[in-house]
């Protein structure tokens, strides 16, 4: 099994992605997802010859009696997660996770389009201005840190088994999150009362 950070520069640097992807997929669990698959899509950068793309996918329903702005406000989480676990496993020393939103964001393209699209749909679904949407991507990105520090051992083994097989379905991603959790339910539960409050 493989650690974030104890490799070397060349070996992290091609297991970023798929640690990156499983932090996407153990925030998608936390934050009661569903369908959720991660894959490596294998292709190749445009600005160089490196294989950097990995893709997640997942459903995030309404819950009964869930306002849209909670909704948004955990898929934001999910979205942020692979950022936020870059910004956590990259850290210099002084510095604080937390801080890192902007950064972290802007190098990692596809992640920040998929947080502007939320953006988008919190002004107009939930009727945000935008200092309260700026706020609560804030919140969330403090969130997914947390989220982030609390289960890297669900990221590492699923990074470790999405660098092995290089796809996992809903089913292996919470045979895998259960197994971290020592053999706790993989049932997502109701996360509605966990994270926001």
């Amino acid at each position: 099994m493989v650690t974030p950070g104890t490799c070397g520069p060349t070996e992290d640097a091609n297991l970023n992605r798929f640690f990156h992807e499983a932090a996407h997929a153990v925030a998608a669990v936390r934050m009661g997802m569903l369908q959720i698959t991660i894959r490596d899509e294998n292709r190749k950068s445009e600005r160089s010859a490196v294989s950097t793309d990995a893709n997640i996918t997942y459903s995030c329903l309404l819950f009964d009696g869930e306002s849209t702005l909670d909704m948004l406000r955990r898929k934001l989480c999910a979205t942020l997660a692979g950022p936020a676990w870059e910004a956590v496993s990259n850290l210099k020393v002084g510095v604080n996770p937390k801080d890192e939103y902007h950064s972290a964001l802007k190098a990692q393209r596809d992640d920040d389009t998929a947080v502007a699209v939320i953006r988008n749909r919190l002004g107009r679904e939930a009727n945000l201005l935008d200092h309260e949407i700026e706020q609560i991507i804030t919140e969330v990105w403090h969130n997914a840190v947390e989220l982030i520090q609390s289960h890297s051992g669900h990221i590492t083994m699923i990074g470790n088994a999405f660098n092995t097989y290089h796809s996992l379905d809903d089913s292996q991603i919470r045979m895998l999150f259960a197994q971290a959790s020592n053999n706790i339910s993989s049932e997502p539960g109701d996360v509605r009362n966990t994270i926001w409050k």
